[in-house]
């Protein structure tokens, strides 16, 4: 599967992967900056892909905020517009 987000103008590709692992940990999806790509388990899973559009578009931005205060952003922003906007999450 061959997909792309537009941030701002720039062509994400999101890639579909298997096994994603960050650190020492293994998650649902990852946006890499230096890349500039999303990686996601599961083509169908909105809310990861939400998600991770958002720190693609904090590093559009180039706003450079607390890794923290990010992902607490990232997933605020993940709830409302699943909860909002009838945005269907299946793994």
């Amino acid at each position: 599967m061959s997909k792309s987000l537009n941030v701002l103008g720039l062509k994400v590709p999101v890639q579909i992967k298997k096994r994603i692992v960050v650190g020492n940990m293994e998650c649902y999806g990852v946006y890499r900056p230096h890349r500039k790509t999303i990686e996601i388990h599961s083509p169908r899973d909105k809310a990861t892909l939400i998600h991770e559009a958002f720190h693609a578009l904090c590093d559009r931005l180039g706003i450079g905020l607390d890794p923290m205060i990010e992902e607490i952003l990232a997933n605020a922003v993940e709830l409302l517009i699943t909860e909002n906007f009838k945005v269907i999450q299946k793994k």
